[in-house]
């Protein structure tokens, strides 16, 4: 399948704001849109420094990186961070953003760069990239990647439904098979975000909290305590989960 302009031009039209970044200034998207956003990006984190120990001085890729928000929440671990991404606006985002990075305005399907990685993170990435080239984005990340380094990557589900700037969600047979194909070795696949009628109710106490959010907003303490909550309830109940029933899958990878 060759690159649909449409569906990069998707993304790219995306980034006319730094998206990923509204809950840093807007309340409500702090509150109640970005609790599984969050939630994932400390997974991210928790998983890099299982493998890593001490993240300082380590080297790492965000592949794919958009505007550079992973790099934000590891701005102050002492670690070597790099993002690439296709989008020239995603890029300027970033720099802005996170300076502490470096970031570089390039496809994965002609990566070149002068590193070598401990870690590898490509986040909700692959499902971006037309099948025909997954092989050639894996292999450039395969070259960057130091032999004892670990790729970790994130992918949603055929659990969830197919929107127009994706080309295709995965199983953990499909994504275990996949790396496989392309000299990686699955050490472990991890769901995250239960499907089901827990995540049903997690939607309607956030449609409710929605309802009530002016309310809310007026009272600072009670307004913590209801988002603490909520919050709360995401990581006890939805957060990991099997990956048969889960909205994103989780790889943690070797080189073969």
């Amino acid at each position: 399948m060759k690159p649909n302009p449409s569906r990069e031009a998707i993304q790219e039209k995306e980034y006319i704001i730094p998206y990923h970044y509204l809950d840093l200034a807007i309340d409500i998207y702090k509150d109640l849109w970005f609790i599984s956003r969050r939630c994932l990006l400390e997974v991210i984190k928790r998983i890099l420094k299982k493998e890593l120990g001490d993240l300082k001085d380590k080297w790492i890729l965000d592949a794919g990186c958009g505007d550079g928000r992973f790099c934000y929440e590891m701005r102050n671990e002492g670690a070597n961070l790099i993002g690439v991404d296709f989008s020239y606006r995603a890029i300027q985002f970033a720099k802005i953003f996170c300076p502490k990075a470096k970031f570089f305005h390039q496809d994965l399907r002609s990566l070149r760069l002068p590193y070598k990685f401990d870690a590898i993170v490509l986040l909700e990435v692959l499902e971006h990239i037309p099948p025909s080239d997954v092989s050639i984005v894996l292999k450039n990340l395969h070259d960057v990647l130091k032999d004892t380094g670990v790729l970790i990557i994130s992918v949603p589900t055929t659990n969830a439904a197919v929107p127009l700037k994706h080309y295709q969600h995965f199983t953990k047979s499909t994504l275990t098979e996949l790396l496989r194909k392309n000299n990686f070795k699955v050490r472990e696949i991890i769901g995250y975000y239960k499907s089901g009628w827990l995540d049903f109710i997690f939607s309607l106490l956030k449609n409710i909290c929605y309802f009530f959010y002016p309310l809310l907003h007026l009272n600072p303490k009670i307004r913590k305590r209801v988002f603490s909550a909520l919050e709360n309830f995401f990581k006890r109940n939805l957060e990991i989960c099997d990956p048969n029933d889960s909205k994103w899958l989780i790889s943690i990878c070797l080189k073969k």
